[in-house]
């Protein structure tokens, strides 16, 4: 009989820890959330390649969205789509 779930490693080496606080710090902020009401679910829409929009489309039924950035936008990062 093994012993499962009687051991916890929680160390992480510096490698580690400056990859994962340099991919968090990247990644923050960078999606909103939509929820899209043609199918009550609710998904991330993450930056195209260009950074110019978020674009994405409902997993259920692939309607599509695209926010713009722009300068003049908005600081909201919920929306709901019809």
């Amino acid at each position: 009989m093994t012993d499962k779930g009687q051991h916890l490693d929680l160390s992480s080496g510096d490698e580690f820890s400056s990859a994962q606080q340099a991919g968090s710090s990247a990644a923050a902020g960078q999606f909103l959330g939509v929820h899209f009401q043609c199918c009550d679910v609710y998904v991330r829409v993450y930056p195209n390649a260009e950074r110019t929009a978020y674009q994405g489309n409902c997993p259920r039924c692939a309607r599509p969205v695209k926010f713009l950035i722009g300068e003049e936008g908005t600081c909201a990062r919920f929306f709901s789509a019809r």
